[in-house]
């Protein structure tokens, strides 16, 4: 494993780095999380093959950029900076709630470049009228709206996922957490969901679906649920999401990646 810092369009970034073998897999976490919510997945991507993952900017080891900098569109170029300095191609790429926001904007963008895309819990496309009321109710008492949200998030946590969580969620300043909720609802993944060609799947959680979720708003969109976890499945059932994430890779990638498109976007 190599750890190491990079510089990103908007400060340093933390990167965790290593392994060997193809494809890559690089691991985008959420809102106040860390690089180190994929150590599971980290240690055993690696078995097999490149993993990494990184501190988007404002969270973890990261630098904190100005307010107006914490966008989807922003953070996936932080996504850019690592992959171009770190020279991947043909990467699958993972991401969890926001991070799957910036995962779906990168990989819309640069479709010659991700040879696979999961994402974890990503949201849909909030309708207006509902994010505004959520973001209403967040500038009146920001502290007891989103800590109420988050317990609900955290329906079926195992305790250490519980604790860990709401620990992170209170140590990112309250002016960074807002924009980043309010660029959450501002962002719509579905047309860049449709519009990359390659492989994908959303990993859903929770009993409860809304019309607005991203696995009924995307046509034909893969699927797999688990049951009996949190919003985080990568910390509550890390064995159920590794052997998604090996499935994936070993059904559909490798065969992308030898698609006659992929090579003329290489040439």
């Amino acid at each position: 494993m190599a750890v190491s810092t990079i510089a990103g369009p908007a400060g340093t970034l933390h990167v965790d780095d290593g392994g060997k073998g193809r494809p890559p897999v690089v691991l985008l976490h959420a809102f106040s999380g860390n690089a180190d919510h994929w150590t599971a997945q980290l240690t055993h991507q690696r078995k097999k093959r490149r993993a990494i993952a990184f501190d988007f900017r404002g969270h973890g080891r990261s630098e904190m950029p100005t307010i107006e900098e914490l966008t989807v569109d922003r953070m996936a170029d932080d996504v850019a900076s690592v992959v171009n300095k770190l020279g991947l191609y043909d990467f699958v790429l993972v991401g969890h709630s926001i991070g799957g926001s910036v995962a779906i904007d990168y990989a819309a963008g640069h479709p010659d470049r991700v040879a696979g895309l999961v994402v974890i819990g990503a949201p849909g496309k909030v309708p207006d009228a509902q994010a505004k009321q959520i973001l209403d109710s967040m500038k009146a008492d920001y502290d007891k709206v989103t800590e109420a949200y988050w317990l609900k998030l955290l329906a079926h946590a195992m305790p250490k996922t519980r604790e860990r969580i709401m620990k992170e969620m209170r140590m990112l300043p309250k002016d960074a957490g807002f924009a980043l909720i309010a660029a959450t609802f501002a962002f719509d993944p579905v047309p860049g969901m449709i519009l990359y060609p390659g492989p994908k799947l959303a990993i859903v959680t929770g009993d409860k679906e809304q019309p607005h979720d991203l696995h009924r708003t995307v046509p034909d969109l893969p699927f797999r649920r688990i049951a009996g976890t949190s919003h985080w499945p990568h910390l509550d059932q890390p064995a159920m999401v590794n052997a998604i994430l090996d499935a994936f890779i070993a059904s559909q990638v490798h065969l992308h990646v030898e698609m006659p498109w992929r090579r003329r976007a290489a040439e």
